[in-house]
């Protein structure tokens, strides 16, 4: 539980919300690996997710039922937890939505066609939403707020996937033309729930939301070596992704 690993980047793409009764120790194991990375050349990346943006905003849906009885027991909404007031509220509120780490580009749900015909740049994105979440916007930019918080915004959009017997919304075509336009040549998304890691979009995409609550589901993460992309266990073992 501590930074072991120099200079290098570990990057988390969102929802440490709403999964399971142990969010406050997962958030203060990354505030504290982010600072313990710093002091050592490298860097931990906490990316917002839709269940950031709706803890922090009151959205608590998927609450789970520790977190509602401590609530209850203060008499407070939950999201009181996570206001600009609290070290973990501010902390939240100074995270990206969007990352890029050389030519890999990094966010939550994906980048939609409907999205990249706005030419939105990944600065105009992560400052759209940390005004919006320090509550330092203006009304001009609540068209651009409304859309980036919904279905086809990055938080939200799944239309890398495909839906029963339906292809994925999003074409090959379209996904080169969002990677080119942010000079990328793969995307690391969370998001939708994934059995295993696997290339998508000729290896191109690579969709990393292992859901820890079904047993059956070995727990893994994305390894990023240079060029070589793996699969890799909490054992130690690596799998090369082709």
């Amino acid at each position: 539980l501590n930074w072991k690993w120099g200079g290098n980047h570990l990057v988390f793409t969102g929802d440490v919300f709403d999964r399971g009764d142990e969010v406050t120790d997962c958030l203060w194991l990354i505030y504290k690996l982010e600072r313990q990375a710093r002091n050592s050349g490298g860097n931990v990346h906490l990316l917002l997710g839709n269940h950031e943006i709706m803890n922090i905003t009151n959205d608590l849906r998927y609450l789970n039922k520790k977190y509602d009885f401590f609530s209850k027991y203060f008499d407070l909404n939950y999201s009181q937890f996570y206001s600009s007031k609290t070290v973990l509220g501010r902390w939240l509120r100074s995270k990206n939505v969007m990352l890029r780490i050389n030519d890999i580009l990094f966010v939550h749900g994906g980048i939609s066609p409907e999205m990249f015909e706005k030419r939105l740049s990944i600065d105009s994105v992560n400052n759209t939403i940390l005004s919006f979440l320090n509550q330092d916007y203006s009304k001009k930019s609540a068209p651009l707020l409304n859309f980036l918080l919904f279905t086809y915004g990055p938080f939200w959009y799944r239309g890398y996937f495909r839906e029963g017997d339906q292809p994925a919304k999003t074409t090959q075509m379209q996904l080169d033309s969002i990677l080119n336009f942010y000079e990328v040549s793969h995307m690391i998304i969370g998001h939708t729930d994934v059995k295993s890691i696997s290339p998508m979009f000729d290896g191109k995409v690579f969709p990393i939301d292992i859901p820890f609550e079904y047993p059956e589901f070995r727990q893994q993460s994305l390894l990023i070596e240079g060029e070589h992309f793996y699969k890799a266990y909490s054992d130690g073992k690596r799998i090369l992704l082709q």
